[in-house]
């Protein structure tokens, strides 16, 4: 019987009351009023003790998403789980716990791609390739970001200095400060003027300009090996034939071609230095992923258990280019940096440690067998320890000391 039906039951056992005249109930004779809330208050009663029911039976009851809302795990809980199931086995993981996974890891699995996306594109910045979804992503691209932004707008800061920007680019991408001031620095044959003066100047300016062909001519006629004595007659006759300036504006001409050339070697020079050392990096990096891989670092080897931690902690590098070796080997005390230099020094070899004795000691019969032997004192002659001349003397060796410590 529903609720509907408990109360028109209970409603029909209430006396009926006329419609202009209302009847006082007897003493101690409750009123329709009261008759009405009691039954209310019986149905409610009786709904409460049947979803009771109900939800002691497995069967649920009462609102479905309560319900759900009640069995829903904290985040705390969650993420606890999560990483309970990171260290098992993908192969190991029941149904259950596959689809735990899939609940809350599936979710918005591409939020912090998109952060990274939208960051890249509002910043015109690069970061790391990958960033795990939740809390630790979001840090570890926090961490990339800042110092990333505080770099270009380092950078971007210096344009408004001359060459300044210029300069940081060429540095810090191996190029050296000579080049840069090479290719920077004005040489002095560019402050010349070469200029053909007209007969109509005067005096004044024609011994300017004259002064000038003789300065080119002697810069560029010394790069080519001449001496002074043979530079000065190569001036004296062009100056008589009357070409000087024509001499003077082709050897203008040929000093900034050089020089030119010559920055170019230069840089070409150094292109091939950072490719060579960059080839030279890569030839070590890989011939140390085989010495780790094959386990095999000179004849000697170490767990296997760390070869994988050990394989990241030296060759995967941070943003900065750092491994965790290489902040480890940052912290390095005196000591420690003058044990290793001491291994170098021994070439490994014959290094000559002494460890500390364990504080335990494990009791062998063996050894002390041995032991025992070499102090004369494996064999006994009898109880007395005297010697017995009808029994043959008992050997350590073949006593079954099980046999004694089953007596006792």
């Amino acid at each position: 019987m529903d609720g509907i039906q408990e109360l028109t039951h209970l409603i029909d056992k209430i006396p009926a009351v006329g419609n202009t005249t209302t009847k006082t109930p007897a003493p101690g004779e409750l009123s329709e009023e009261e008759k009405l809330k009691l039954a209310e208050q019986e149905i409610a009663a009786k709904k409460a003790a049947e979803e009771a029911a109900k939800k002691a039976a497995g069967g649920g009851g009462g609102n479905p998403n309560e319900q759900e809302d009640e069995d829903e795990p904290t985040p705390e809980e969650i993420q606890s789980k999560l990483d309970e199931l990171a260290e098992k086995e993908e192969s190991t993981l029941t149904d259950e716990e596959k689809e735990f996974i899939q609940k809350y890891t599936s979710e918005d699995a591409d939020e912090i791609t998109t952060v990274k996306s939208e960051l890249e594109s509002t910043y015109g910045v690069q970061l790391a390739e990958k960033y795990e979804n939740g809390v630790d992503g979001l840090k570890a691209l926090a961490q990339d970001l800042v110092p990333t932004l505080a770099q270009k707008l380092f950078v971007n800061s210096l344009a408004s200095i001359p060459h300044m920007k210029e300069f940081y680019e060429h540095v810090t991408a191996g190029y050296s400060i000579d080049t840069f001031l090479d290719k920077n620095i004005k040489p002095k044959f560019e402050t010349i003027e070469v200029k053909e003066v007209d007969e109509l100047a005067d005096e004044a300016t024609k011994t300017k300009a004259t002064e000038n062909y003789k300065e080119i001519l002697r810069m560029n006629l010394s790069q080519k090996g001449l001496s002074s004595d043979d530079i000065e007659a190569m001036i004296d006759l062009h100056l008589a034939k009357g070409s000087l300036y024509e001499k003077a504006k082709a050897a203008k001409e040929e000093l900034v071609k050089n020089h030119k050339a010559s920055i170019d070697a230069k840089i070409k020079a150094e292109e091939d230095r950072i490719a060579n050392e960059m080839k030279a990096q890569e030839e070590v990096f890989k011939t140390a992923q085989k010495i780790i891989d094959s386990n095999n670092f000179g004849g000697l080897s170490i767990p296997v258990t760390d070869l994988k931690s050990f394989k990241e902690a030296a060759l995967v590098a941070d943003r900065d280019g750092y491994t965790l070796i290489d902040k480890k080997r940052e912290k390095l005390t005196l000591e420690q940096r003058l044990l290793i230099d001491y291994l170098v020094y021994k070439d490994f070899k014959g290094i000559g440690l002494t460890a500390k004795p364990s504080e335990k000691t494990v009791f062998s019969f063996k050894k002390a067998n041995k032991d025992n032997n070499s102090r004369n004192g494996s064999r006994l002659s009898g109880v007395s320890g005297q010697s017995s001349k009808t029994s043959p003397p008992i050997d350590i060796k073949d006593v079954d000391f099980s046999k004694l410590l089953n007596r006792q």
